[in-house]
């Protein structure tokens, strides 16, 4: 599932509202293909850095050798299996690893950490590609901020992230929060894993068992409400049209 970037400048964390999209019905050739993410994630915003502890299971016929990416900032390392370090691409961005003698249960752990640095480069509407800073964060796959693996795109997962007091945290699937951390579970095959926050007021509501909610840089109640009513007029009406809506929220 991917976000739609609209005309805002998240350099300054305008107020915005993230729709997300239907799904498709997968197929078990592709579920046998998934592999799952389980994040466990620290950030750092002074310091523009992120900690990463990922349990990954992958798909059972996995072969003793798979390759992924991750960002060239990160520092990583296994207990798990044996890890290459290949080349890089994207301008050096991109740094690609191996990993072989791997487990019969085929889960390893990976551990990494780094700095989130903003590129130079940005897109049509003049937002970065991605960052984290004191302001905010926003990571999305072309950040590749998790492990991503080229024969495996689909992908399910649970994330828990430790943000700093006042910050909300979003991503996919069901959210729920525990002794200060978020917590989201996302069961149903994903093509990537967003990761945004920053001090945002949340606001939220119910609409046939589904979670809308709305984040705004600036509290706004009645703006906020105008979006809830807005957004549970067009989940009833797709879910009238194409069926009902699949996701937690």
């Amino acid at each position: 599932m991917n976000i739609c970037r609209t005309n805002i400048r998240l350099t300054h964390f305008s107020p915005f509202m993230l729709f997300l999209v239907f799904g498709l019905l997968f197929s078990p050739l592709l579920w046998a293909d998934t592999l799952h993410h389980d994040l466990q994630v620290q950030l750092e915003p002074a310091q523009a850095r992120i900690v990463v502890s990922d349990q990954i299971q992958l798909p059972k016929d996995t072969t003793n050798s798979i390759e992924f990416s991750l960002r060239s900032s990160m520092a990583i390392t296994t207990q798990d299996a044996k890890l290459e370090t290949m080349g890089k691409s994207d301008l050096g961005r991109l740094q690609h690893y191996r990993l072989t003698n791997l487990p019969k249960s085929r889960k390893v752990k990976l551990n990494y950490h780094g700095k989130i640095i903003t590129d130079k480069s940005q897109d049509q509407f003049g937002m970065p590609e991605y960052t984290l800073s004191q302001d905010g964060i926003y990571l999305d796959s072309t950040s590749t901020w998790f492990p991503q693996f080229k024969a495996h795109p689909w992908m399910t997962f649970n994330l828990q992230v430790e943000a700093p007091p006042g910050w909300e945290i979003i991503s996919q699937g069901k959210r729920e929060t525990i002794n200060g951390a978020f917590r989201f579970a996302m069961p149903h095959p994903q093509d990537e894993i967003y990761l945004l926050g920053g001090p945002f007021t949340r606001y939220q509501q119910m609409q046939d068992n589904i979670e809308l909610v709305i984040y705004l840089r600036e509290a706004d109640a009645k703006l906020a409400q105008n979006y809830l009513q807005a957004s549970a007029k067009y989940v009833r009406f797709y879910s009238d049209l194409i069926g009902p809506y699949p996701y937690a929220k």
